[in-house]
Formats: C-alpha cells, structure tokens, sequence
C-alpha cells in the first residue's frame, strides 16, 4: 500500500511540475516567431514600433532609443499584457525595415513553411493530432491514472488524477487544427478585418501559420500613408528603402534659430509620394512632391516650432548626420561596414545625437507581413485553387515577396 502512495505521490508531482513547467515556457506559435523584429503594433487608438519580444502572457516591443514623455518619464519599452492585447488590430512586419540578418531568418522560415523536410511534416502532424484529440487523450491518462491508485485508501484521488490527466496535454490549450486552414498553409488567402467604424479591410497574401489567437499572413502589399518619426535616428538607418541626410545648424540671421535641413534618396524600386513632415502640435510643412528611384530630394524647416526642439543639444551646433543603411556604408577600403546591433545604449546615444521631434509622412507600397489575431479577423476567401489531396509545389520565391 505505501508503495501505491508513493507512486501516485510521485505521478502527481511529476505531472504537475511539467504542466507547471509547459505553462510558463509556452508562447503563441505565430507571435513567436516575431522575436527579434522589428514591427509595428496598430492598437485602436495608436501604433507602436520597436523590436518584438514575446512571452507566455504578454508581449514587449523595445524602442530603439528611450523616450521621455510629457511627465518627465524615461521610456525604454511598451509592454502588452494578455487582456491589452486585445486591442491590437494588427502587426506588421515590414520588409524595408529588415537587416541583412532578418532578412536571412525570415527567408528560413519561409522555406521550412513552403517545403518542410520529413521531421517538420512529421511534427506537425502529431501536433495536429494532439490537438484534435486533447480532451479525448486527457480522459484516458486521466482513466489509467485513477485505476493506477486503487489501493490507496485515499478519498477524492480520482478527481486528482482526473485533472493531472487534462493537465498534461494542456500545452495543446493555445494551438488549434482547422482542416480548411490546414489545406491553405503556404497559399494565398485573403484576410478580413471589420475595424471599429465598421468599414472592412482585407489583406491578400500566403498563410503561414495560425494558432487558437493569431493568423500569420507573409508577402503582403500595403498601399497606404505611413509615419516615419525623423527624432529616431536609429530606425532612420533601418530604412532599406530611404537614405537620410540630416542637418542642423545657426541661421546666419539669427544665432538663437535653428535650421533643419534633409536630402531624401529613394533607394527602393518603386516610386515615394513625399505628404509633409509634421508634429504632434499641429506644426505642418507641405511637401507634396513624387520621389522616383534614384531621385533625391532636399527640404529646409527654417520655422520649427520650440516644442519640436527641446530635446536638441545646441551645444553640438552644427550637425551633419548621414543615416544610411549599414550594408550600403562603403569605407575607405571599398567594403561593407557591418551592422553593430549589440552596440551598447550609450554608444549609441553619442553616435546619434538627439533630433527634432517632427514626422515624416508619406504615401508607397511597401511589402509586408501582416500577423491577425482571430478576434478581430478571418480568412474570408482562397486566392488560388489548391487541392486538397494534391497541393501543388510552393516556390519559396513566392512567399518571400
């Protein structure tokens, strides 16, 4: 008899320290594989950008630089909670804001998902399977378990092991196997979201994956107005598709005005629509003017507001600030100048002093991968034809878009 209890003792404990440990390390399948990009995070009411890192329970976009709200606070990060995360609309993870590196990690990803070797097929299907029969396969270990402690002269036992038995597949809690869904992973879809207006936004490109929460939908294009804060310079050099040239300096006239001068260079090949560049003050300048490939622009702010200015170090008076994407830095050898990610935050504070806080606005396609919570919405429509027993081979170059 005491080795009965001893061994139920010891199932129990096993049981729960591993459904313990499952429930701690457990992340979305789709939300995790946004760890280490950069992306923006459209809430209902505003957008955040910064480098994506996700947990069990919520999520954390870390800027690239702190900021310093109007109470004075420093700001290194935004941090979601699961119920905050429910006011996400949408992530986007955008192809022009991608380094070498990424570039490289997002082009493995659509491979092992256009044509997965042996062992990703094979993980795939016990997963699927797992989930489709959790609850059956929680009742039956449930089941054993209790026909395990029969010789115990212990009351209750049985709802125990009833709940050590669901416990331990509860790791299936956050996946989901949809048959329809399954037969699109790799295909084109079109996605329908109904923003809170009620109007209906759709996003047409090549499901990835999809959990019981989250839709991934790769090689999207995105015809719409975007922001780019020019204070940043760090995500300025992230730019693949936009070459910065800042300047600030003393008006000639005036000693105590300060001049802000950029030169745009379209690096992408496609056109830019240059809107304005404005502040959160209601401060405007209109541009108005179409950037070709290749074609450079050069805009003077000489009437900035002194709320956009504060953060300035005029002492550092003039500046001259080439922000360019690393890969295309050329030094005196003729080589590339590798990228420095893990250069500490005061290497970079220095490197890049502080800019005016003012807004760049423009219109451009741009590629992008747009990562749904099932909440707010569903794949509406097939883009292609596919069958269901014979899905057709993917090409990589597809999907990576």
């Amino acid at each position: 008899m005491d080795k009965f209890l001893l061994f139920s003792i010891l199932l129990v404990f096993i049981g729960a320290f591993f459904s313990s440990v499952l429930q701690q390390r457990r992340k979305d399948r789709v939300l995790k594989d946004l760890d280490g990009f950069q992306v923006i995070a459209r809430l209902k009411k505003k957008d955040v950008w910064g480098c994506f890192r996700s947990y069990p329970n919520a999520i954390e976009l870390i800027f690239s630089r702190p900021y310093r709200n109007r109470r004075d606070k420093t700001l290194t990060s935004y941090i979601m909670f699961s119920d905050m995360m429910k006011t996400i609309e949408v992530i986007f993870r955008f192809h022009d804001e991608l380094s070498p590196v990424n570039q490289k990690r997002r082009l493995k990803e659509i491979k092992r998902v256009a044509n997965p070797d042996i062992l990703h097929r094979a993980g795939r299907m016990t997963r699927n399977f797992l989930v489709a029969f959790q609850e059956a396969i929680g009742e039956s270990i449930g089941i054993l378990l209790t026909r395990a402690q029969k010789h115990m002269p212990m009351k209750g036992d049985e709802k125990r092991m009833q709940k050590l038995g669901a416990g331990s597949v509860s790791f299936a809690d956050n996946m989901a196997y949809e048959a329809v869904l399954e037969n699109y992973i790799a295909h084109r879809v079109v996605v329908e979201i109904r923003m809170d207006d009620d109007s209906i936004v759709e996003y047409e490109g090549y499901l990835k994956e999809y959990s019981a929460d989250w839709m991934s939908i790769v090689g999207c294009q995105l015809d719409e107005e975007s922001q780019l804060p020019l204070r940043d310079a760090n995500r300025l050099m992230l730019q693949r598709v936009i070459d910065f040239h800042l300047d600030l300096c003393f008006s000639d006239e005036n000693p105590q005005q300060i001049i802000f001068r950029l030169q745009l260079t379209n690096k992408g090949n496609k056109s830019i629509q240059l809107c304005q560049i404005e502040d959160d003050n209601g401060y405007q300048h209109q541009i108005g003017s179409k950037l070709s490939p290749e074609e450079s622009i050069a805009i003077e702010l000489t009437d900035l507001p002194e709320e956009s200015l504060v953060e300035i170090d005029r002492s550092q008076l003039p500046l001259s600030l080439p922000l360019i994407a690393p890969e295309r830095i050329i030094t005196e050898s003729g080589t590339a100048q590798k990228e420095s990610p893990d250069s500490d935050e005061e290497e970079q504070e220095s490197r890049f002093p502080a800019l005016p806080n003012v807004t760049l606005v423009y219109y451009s396609t741009r590629a992008v991968d747009v990562y749904v919570p099932r909440s707010h919405g569903l794949i509406r429509h097939g883009g292609e034809y596919v069958d269901a027993r014979r899905k057709r081979h993917v090409k990589e170059d597809s999907l990576s878009e």
